[in-house]
C-alpha cells in the first residue's frame, strides 16, 4: 500500500466503486451533515442560474491524501496521519506530480468532477504566478494552498434528479467497504 511517506517516489493508484442513491437524500446540506463522521471538507453547490451552471452539487469527504503549503514548503498528510514535508515551487506542478492514476467507470463519464484534487489557492500564491508581494501581515495563519483527494464523493444532478455516491480507495483497500459505510450514514440520516 502506498502511503504519504512513499508517495514522492510512486504514483498513488485508486480504485473506484459507484452506487446510485435515492434522489430524496440529495439536499446537499443534509448530505454534508450525514457524512460529518467522515470528515467532510468540500461542499460545492450552485443554487441559481441556468441549467448549465446550477446543475450539480458535490460533497467530498474523508481525505485519502492532503497537501498544503506555505512560503515555498509543502506538507503531505496521509490518511494514516503520517506526514512528509519538502520544498515546493509551483503548487500546480506539485499537484500534477502527485496526481493519482485511476480508472473512472463508464457510469461516471457524464460528470465533470468525480474525484481527484479539490482545494484552494490563497492570495499568497499570486506571488508565484504574478510576482506580487506577500501581504504585510498574516493575521489568520492559513496555508497558501490546501488540496485533498477525497475517498467519498456525492454528486447531485438536479437536472436528471440523480444522486450518485462514489468511493475511492488506495490499491489494497476496499472501495466497496467505503461505499457501504457512506451509504449507511446517508440513509440513516434521513
Amino acid at each position: 500500500m502506498i502511503t504519504a511517506l512513499s508517495l514522492e517516489n510512486q504514483r498513488l493508484h485508486l480504485r473506484c466503486a459507484v452506487k446510485e442513491l435515492p434522489y430524496r437524500l440529495g439536499e446537499m446540506p443534509q448530505v454534508d451533515a450525514a457524512l460529518s463522521a467522515m470528515e467532510p471538507i468540500g461542499f460545492l453547490e450552485s443554487r441559481e442560474g441556468t441549467e448549465q451552471w446550477a446543475r450539480y452539487g458535490i460533497t467530498a469527504a474523508r481525505p485519502i491524501l492532503t497537501v498544503q503549503g506555505r512560503e515555498g514548503r509543502y506538507t503531505l498528510i496521509g490518511r494514516d496521519g503520517r506526514q512528509v514535508s519538502g520544498e515546493s515551487g509551483d503548487p500546480l506542478d506539485l499537484l500534477r506530480s502527485l496526481q493519482p492514476t485511476a480508472e473512472v467507470p463508464e457510469a461516471l463519464a457524464e460528470f465533470r468532477f468525480v474525484g481527484g484534487w479539490l482545494g484552494s489557492l490563497g492570495y499568497e500564491t499570486s506571488q508565484q504566478f504574478e510576482g506580487l508581494e506577500r501581504a504585510a501581515s498574516d493575521d489568520i495563519d492559513l496555508p497558501d494552498f490546501a488540496f485533498f483527494i477525497p475517498s467519498v464523493v456525492v454528486i447531485k444532478d438536479a437536472v436528471q434528479q440523480r444522486l450518485v455516491l462514489v468511493a475511492w480507495a488506495e490499491e489494497g483497500s476496499d472501495p466497496e467497504r467505503i461505499l457501504e459505510e457512506a451509504s449507511s450514514l446517508l440513509e440513516d440520516h434521513r
